[in-house]
């Protein structure tokens, strides 16, 4: 953002950092709220006057676009991770033992995953350039740690893993469901066996 800013240096232009966190607006909820920083004239008001959830941050330019980064790599990695375990136990024939473990001891974890990974299902292929976005926003630390050693080479939130689920998802149909208490996982294929992705 503030290579963009100092494009319009000189200028008359004002430039305002903005994200937007939350889904399309729906009856009866709040909808997506805009974050904005680097708006100490709170020029943003008027977008609020006309009904926008507004939120102005105390931080500089760029801090609304960071927001986002780090909330967007918390919420899909944590999707990733689920996915790529769920997978995993499936391979191991470990699924259903940890699909009852996750109810009744992870039942928060278990009601998240259970509409998160399969909605996530058709926008995995768009999540591999949002990831790129936030590998680079991480910027050379975190390469240098993971060069090092200092961080793991399997990473769920990765932009591998999710053109390795967009391959898997465009390759037969399936349903992943997880309900409580007694959590199922149906798949529906012909080919690779269920709980397999293609390329796996």
């Amino acid at each position: 953002m503030q290579a963009l800013a100092a494009r319009f240096g000189g200028s008359t232009v004002e430039v305002l950092d903005g994200a937007i966190i939350g889904g399309p607006p729906v009856a009866g909820k709040p909808g997506p709220t805009l974050y904005v920083s680097g708006d100490s004239a709170e020029r943003s008001r008027l977008l609020e006057d006309h009904g926008l959830r507004i939120r102005r941050l105390d931080g500089p330019l760029g801090a609304a676009s960071a927001l986002k980064m780090c909330y967007a790599g918390i919420n899909k990695g944590f999707i990733g991770l689920g996915a790529a375990m769920l997978l995993a136990a499936s391979r191991s024939g470990a699924a259903e033992s940890l699909k009852v473990e996750l109810a009744e001891s992870l039942p928060d974890v278990d009601r998240k995953f259970s509409k998160s990974i399969p909605d996530m299902y058709p926008k995995a292929y768009r999540w591999v350039a949002e990831m790129q976005e936030i590998a680079d926003f991480l910027g050379e630390d975190d390469r240098r740690q993971r060069s090092s050693g200092a961080l793991p080479a399997f990473s769920p939130g990765s932009p591998t893993t999710w053109r390795a689920t967009t391959r898997w998802s465009g390759s037969w149909t399936r349903s992943l469901a997880l309900r409580t208490p007694a959590v199922r996982w149906s798949c529906h294929s012909s080919s690779p066996p269920c709980g397999r992705p293609a390329d796996a």
